[in-house]
């Protein structure tokens, strides 16, 4: 199943705002059919394993305690930026294939840019906002209210 994380949010004097190729996205993630879950679990694109039992990989697996399978998340899709154009809606910014597993919550922290006028802006969300200061205009910058979703695809 392919799953698209959405985000919508409010930008401030930012062109875009998206997540950096290669970053450490957060999850937690559950069992499907059962009570068992995972809080806080990382994976990148820069990592990939080979799925045991499988011609397949996957940046992460994990193994259920009652089954034998192992459960996976490939990144599919990632960098697609939030625009000004796309403030007010929910816009896909990341595609996860998972198998055997639901991704129950996302963790916004570190791994995002913000771009405006051709300057890049390093952003960490903290409880879904990041502000700073553009010292050449003298004008806040800003990404808040940060919501998301998943939905499949």
């Amino acid at each position: 199943m392919i799953l698209g994380l959405y985000i919508k949010a409010e930008l401030e004097n930012v062109d875009s705002v998206r997540a950096v190729p290669g970053i450490r996205w957060e999850v937690d993630v559950k069992e499907p059919t059962g009570y068992e879950f995972r809080k806080n679990v990382y994976f990148s694109s820069s990592e990939s394993y080979s799925i045991p039992n499988s011609r397949g990989d996957a940046n992460f697996i994990v193994k259920w305690r009652d089954s034998d399978a192992r459960a996976s998340i490939r990144i599919a899709e990632e960098g697609i930026p939030y625009t000004t154009e796309d403030v007010g809606k929910f816009k896909c910014i990341a595609k996860f294939e998972a198998r055997g597993l639901d991704i129950i919550k996302w963790h916004p922290r570190g791994g995002f840019q913000a771009l405006r006028g051709g300057r890049v802006y390093a952003v960490t969300f903290q409880e879904g906002s990041w502000a700073d200061y553009d010292s050449d205009t003298n004008e806040p910058l800003s990404v808040l209210e940060l919501d998301y979703k998943f939905a499949k695809l």
